[in-house]
């Protein structure tokens, strides 16, 4: 008897660090509508993100508020960059400086359209 592998479609995870507990609910959906089975991680400080993303393989991409030299100093880049994921920065020093420093940037204020248009651009559709 012949039985075929049932193959489910790979769930994506997304991470949000982020201390605004509105504007990550804002991402939260906005990731939802674009990947309905994603698995959105939302933290508010930096341990915290990095001690989930240790629990997790893969991601797709991460929307974080922390300056872009800390991101880097911290680790945070490289651990989500080795689980095959695109950094997106937020926040007033990423908006000044971020592009500059080779970083994608998503600029305030901000729609649903425009975090589609990360996602879409990343290749994580």
């Amino acid at each position: 008897m012949y039985t075929a592998a049932l193959r489910l479609p790979k769930t994506r995870t997304y991470l949000i660090l982020l201390k605004d507990y509105l504007v990550a609910q804002d991402l939260e959906e906005s990731i939802a509508a674009h990947d309905p089975a994603a698995e959105v991680i939302v933290r508010q400080s930096m341990a915290s993100a990095l001690s989930a993303l240790e629990a997790t393989q893969q991601i797709a991409c991460a929307f974080v508020d922390v300056e872009p030299l800390h991101c880097r100093a911290s680790g945070l880049a490289d651990m989500i960059r080795s689980r095959g994921g695109e950094v997106i920065l937020m926040g007033d020093e990423a908006e000044e400086k971020g592009e500059a420093l080779g970083w994608k940037v998503l600029h305030r204020p901000f729609s649903e359209g425009l975090v589609l248009a990360h996602l879409a651009a990343l290749g994580s559709t």
